[in-house]
């Protein structure tokens, strides 16, 4: 036999760190071939078989024997330059196999294999647990029948190119060191064990595979029944539907940007108090279209202080809100969020909305919520011949305003007293409303005493007060609009373009239905009310508010009527309805009406007529119809007059350009 160092050997499978060697088959063998290196390139022929059993002398002494007859080395071109730093090492009785083909580069491991920094790799990387339990491995290894493994194979991967990803198989167990990069996809099989100190691209743990991410990582893909723990910076984190804190451990230091729970992308919001809690808190998102979007408690997180970890969904243009339930005693002094988990990132202040509920634009990293309690204060005042008693004040709070300033004085005050708010609006800008709300939510009474000061007397119960502004001329003259509801904008859109009145001079009813023919009635109007000859609909009474109108409409086919002869102009239309006549009016103005939505994700779509079908589909896509809920359409649903507004009003900015 001969003997070769085993750096000779594997160079049947890559080009190694070495200098030109030679490399002969011996002389007993059927066939005897010299393999020399030239170049940092070899690649050894198809036909090339090399036999009888070679035992390697390693740099440790170590003695490996190899069969080559039962492990044959089937070998493609692999690039690695010389000085790359790719090393192979076997120690007290561990080994490597390599070998290569069009497939893979593969590697088996029973004691340590370290992969160099400065290369790169074309083909995907396997690494696999040399597993001395067939007939072929037991052959190859009978020179060391009595030496026991090390262990089942440990890999250091040194950074380095990947095209394709490094495998990290059952029974190995990989580390990533802290300074080393890699620049491609890891993925970890059951079984394996991976630690992640350095960057990587991508991580991908599969079903029973055990990681640990202290570096970072671009993403992070977590299947169901795997053990991941993260101590370090994750930009996206996917995991399976239905993740909870069980799937994941998430260390105090860590750093999520993004993380998806099967389709949906969420925020992971931390929240614990400002020392010791004295109060609850709930959070939620809330989505463009001011719908609520629960979160999802997800555990424990953290240990000083000890807070919660919740997943909250970030919806586009959504909202973080969070409502405090403070104990007995106590109030909501301030509420501040923090761009990253690990609290180094930027602080900013959430915005006071109402009473104990403060809110903000969904930060674009993941975030901690720090909430500071603050303990009622008292007074006590005392007489003689044991008189006196105590009596407490309350905190008097002023949620942010836009397009102005509200001061208030005192801050703190005793029930009975009077508190004197000051409001000063921006130039060009007006007081619409200020209201007034003890913590159980009940409006208090306000006075206006003139000169933007207006009084009112201090509850026994802590308050809130909030006020906000429209520029000059934008007031609506409807009692029963809020400025701060969320069809206020539209409202206040559709009634000063003149597309819609009030019911009265005062009301607006935005929770009214609108009838057909109102609707008919406010195109026509955009259309500056031209004429048309009668239509065939007998319902459509002559010299009525809306005759011309659905002449019009029905002579253009952007109305049909519910039958041929019948226009049901007094009856409540339905969303379905009111997508489509805008459809067919688009249609008319020659607007693009290409776009699409799929609504099966919506519980109710088998409820669409067919004939309104595409239009529906098209109102979806266009954001003017989006869902009651998250997954539910109500196309059969009568549009309320706030609805009808919103539609219009985005339609007219979106659509009719």
């Amino acid at each position: 036999m001969r003997q070769r160092m085993l750096s000779a050997l594997l160079a049947a499978s890559m080009v190694l760190t070495m200098a030109p060697v030679a490399f002969a088959a011996d002389a007993n063998s059927d066939v005897t071939e010299n393999i020399e290196w030239t170049g940092n390139t070899y690649t050894l022929g198809s036909d090339t078989t090399l036999k009888d059993v070679y035992e390697i002398n390693a740099d440790t002494n170590t003695v490996y024997t190899i069969d080559v007859d039962t492990h044959m080395l089937t070998v493609g071109t692999i690039n690695v330059g010389k000085d790359s730093g790719l090393t192979l090492q076997g120690k007290e009785g561990g080994s490597v196999e390599a070998s290569a083909d069009a497939e893979a580069i593969t590697f088996k491991v029973d004691g340590q294999l370290t992969l160099g920094s400065d290369v790169a790799y074309n083909s995907p990387v396997q690494i696999y647990k040399l597993t001395p339990d067939t007939a072929a491995t037991q052959k190859a290894l009978i020179s060391r029948a009595t030496v026991t493994p090390i262990n089942n194979g440990t890999v250091t991967i040194n950074g380095g190119t990947y095209t394709e990803p490094v495998t990290v198989g059952t029974g190995v167990e990989a580390t990533v060191p802290a300074e080393a990069k890699v620049d491609g996809a890891v993925v970890a099989q059951s079984g394996a064990i991976l630690t992640v100190a350095g960057t990587v691209k991508t991580v991908t743990v599969e079903a029973g595979a055990d990681v640990e991410i202290n570096g970072k990582v671009e993403t992070v893909t977590v299947e169901e029944g795997a053990t991941v723990e993260i101590n370090g910076t994750v930009e996206t984190l996917k995991l399976p539907e239905g993740a909870t804190a069980d799937t994941i451990t998430i260390g105090e230091n860590a750093t999520i940007t993004d993380t998806q729970i099967g389709a949906t992308t969420y925020r992971l919001i931390a929240v614990y108090p400002n020392g010791e809690s004295h109060g609850t808190v709930e959070i939620y998102s809330l989505d463009a279209d001011s719908r609520v979007i629960p979160a999802t408690d997800m555990g424990a997180y953290g240990t000083d202080p000890v807070g919660n970890l919740y997943s909250v969904r970030a919806d586009t243009g959504a909202k973080l809100v969070a409502n405090v339930t403070p104990d007995a005693g106590f109030y909501v002094k301030s509420i501040w969020y923090i761009n990253g988990l690990s609290g180094l990132g930027e602080i900013n202040g959430m915005q006071l909305v109402e009473n104990n509920t403060f809110t903000c634009d969904m930060p674009a990293e993941a975030t901690s919520l720090v909430v500071n309690y603050a303990e009622e204060s008292h007074s006590t005042s005392g007489g003689g011949g044991g008189g006196g008693g105590a009596a407490g004040s309350y905190s008097v709070s002023v949620a942010t305003a836009e397009n102005g300033t509200v001061s208030v004085s005192p801050k703190n005050a005793v029930p009975g007293t009077t508190v004197t708010v000051t409001v000063t609006p921006d130039e060009g800008y007006e007081l619409d409303e200020l209201i007034v709300t003890d913590e159980d939510g009940n409006t208090i009474a306000v006075k206006d005493e003139g000169d933007g000061k207006y009084t009112f007397t201090m509850p026994e119960s802590r308050v809130t007060i909030k006020a906000t502004f429209v520029e000059f001329g934008t007031n609506l003259p409807f009692t029963d609009v809020s400025s701060s509801a969320w069809y206020a904008d539209a409202v206040r859109y559709v009634y000063k373009n003149g597309m819609m009145n009030g019911t009265s001079d005062t009301e607006f009813s935005p929770n009214a239905t609108t009838n057909r023919a109102m609707l008919v009635t406010i195109l026509h109007r955009l259309e500056n009310t031209p004429s048309a000859a009668a239509s065939s609909f007998t319902d459509v009474v002559s010299g009525s508010y809306y005759a011309d109108a659905v002449n019009w409409a029905a002579a253009n086919g952007i109305v049909n009527g519910i039958t041929a002869t019948s226009f049901a102009p007094n009856t409540a239309i339905t969303r379905e309805q009111m997508a489509t006549i805008l459809y067919r009016y688009a249609q008319y103005k020659g607007y693009d009406v290409s776009a699409s939505n799929n609504l099966s994700a919506y519980t109710d779509a088998a409820n669409i007529s067919s004939y309104a079908t595409t239009a529906m589909q098209w109102a979806n896509a266009e954001g003017l119809i989006t869902g009651n809920t998250t997954t539910t359409l109500n196309p059969t649903g009568n549009a309320t007059r706030a609805e009808v507004a919103t539609i219009l009003m985005r339609f007219c900015e979106n659509i009719a350009k």
